[in-house]
């Protein structure tokens, strides 16, 4: 009688220690917030179940136990966490792999507390020492604290994962199966040599599928990454037109006023008026150029796109007509993006300042995807006091009050220390050019 107390209080204080322990972490992966209702529903089905299992298996390992295993996982996904239909699946799956890593740590942490003869003998008996296994167990709520934490970051996290780590569980599943199946071949010498042929054939079939089904999964998530990327840039393109539908819309009522503008001008204005209508017309024409927008958002280099923003909204504000045009694909080494930020920024300003001068001002910007490189031009019109065949020989002083013209010399001694940049300076009838080359 004594006996048979002892087991089962043994008995239900373990089912208390795993069933607590399980069900933290149950909450955690599931990202709930755990209840006494819940914790209640969870133990006593985990305790119904075990008890069936005691009474009719001796609480043996078998395939029943399993399957009553998987039956308690159906019941704390639908009863306990409250999920539904396919999230009842998800969250069936999930649960199984709480319990076998939570069970694998568990047995780690027992043998390496107590040994392995020792946990080998607790585990056949169910008397009060085989409590100290409860005990071990009880160390694992040392990890609920940084796996909240990590979860709490997935959920928040906004970010998506490398595309590395789309395929780790493809490599992963290949690397477990190559190491299953050297261990079982290296048991082979030991067996009898009227076994051996037919225990070869058998292996080989099992490695065959085994790498059949690696290979799919690995077919399988190259695909997904490929359609991620797919669908990543249809919503680029998506966003792309959507700005250009925007731009659209506010060129239709810009080209409207200047038609009704153009009306009046044209019944009743002098030449001198006509003349300062299309300046005006020309420049806000260029402010609401879409090119500018779609060139933009085409450059995969983050700091130069900011810093060509900025100039479009400099240009902006000084009413000044800028043009930026792509040409194929241009790719920049993110080594050199801070020297290229500031050769593009000196450069800039000079076009700027020499454009807002001039009679006609206008600039140019043009980025060209070579075989091997990327050819910049910055091309602005320049005041009728320039020298320009004194500029392009090299003088690169400036006549402006409070200019030494240091910035030039700065992009020239740049040039000078990475061989693969290059600059020069041509004219172009009413342009300047600069030509920047990056190999």
């Amino acid at each position: 009688m004594m006996n048979c107390l002892e087991t089962v209080c043994v008995w239900l204080l373990m089912l208390l220690i795993d069933g607590v322990l399980l069900y933290a972490f149950s909450c955690v992966v599931l990202y709930q917030r755990p209840s006494i209702r819940g914790q209640s529903i969870f133990m006593l089905s985990l305790i119904s179940i075990d008890t069936f299992s005691m009474l009719c298996f001796d609480g043996g390992f078998s395939g029943w136990s399993l399957l009553q295993n998987l039956l308690h996982l159906c019941i704390a996904a639908r009863f306990v966490f409250g999920l539904r239909r396919r999230n009842l699946v998800a969250g069936i799956l999930m649960l199984l792999s709480v319990h076998l890593i939570v069970s694998l740590f568990a047995g780690a942490v027992s043998i390496l507390s107590l040994g392995t003869e020792r946990v080998n003998t607790l585990m056949l008996s169910w008397t009060w020492p085989r409590l100290w296994l409860g005990l071990t167990h009880l160390l694992l709520f040392v990890l609920l604290p940084p796996a909240y934490l990590l979860q709490r970051l997935r959920k928040r996290s906004t970010h998506t994962l490398p595309d590395a780590l789309y395929i780790v569980r493809s490599v992963m599943l290949l690397l477990v199966t190559v190491f299953c199946i050297a261990t079982l071949f290296n048991h082979l010498p030991s067996l009898a040599v009227s076994s051996r042929l037919t225990r070869v054939v058998f292996l080989f079939s099992i490695t065959a599928l085994m790498l059949i089904i690696c290979l799919s999964y690995l077919a399988q998530d190259i695909r997904f990454l490929r359609m991620r990327k797919y669908n990543e840039t249809l919503e680029r393109q998506k966003h792309i037109n959507d700005a250009l539908v925007a731009d659209l819309r506010q060129f239709r009522g810009q080209v409207i006023q200047m038609v009704d503008g153009l009306g009046g001008i044209l019944s009743e204005g002098s030449q001198e008026q006509k003349r300062a209508y299309y300046d005006q017309t020309a420049r806000q024409c260029a402010q609401i150029n879409n090119d500018n927008v779609l060139a933009l958002q085409r450059i995969t280099d983050a700091a130069l796109s900011t810093l060509l923003l900025r100039k479009l909204a400099r240009c902006h504000k000084l009413l000044l007509p800028i043009y930026l045009h792509l040409s194929g694909r241009p790719r920049f080494d993110k080594t050199l993006s801070p020297v290229l930020c500031e050769i593009m920024g000196v450069l800039l300003d000079n076009a700027i300042e020499a454009a807002a001068d001039s009679v006609y001002p206008r600039v140019v910007v043009q980025l060209t995807e070579l075989t091997k490189g990327v050819e910049i031009n910055i091309m602005n019109t320049f005041p009728e006091a320039m020298d320009v065949n004194s500029f392009l020989d090299g003088n690169t002083a400036s006549t402006k009050e409070g200019h030494a013209g240091e910035g030039l010399r700065s992009v020239a001694a740049l040039c000078q220390r990475y061989a693969n940049l290059s600059v020069q300076y041509t004219m172009r009838g009413r342009f300047i050019v600069c030509s920047l080359m990056i190999l």
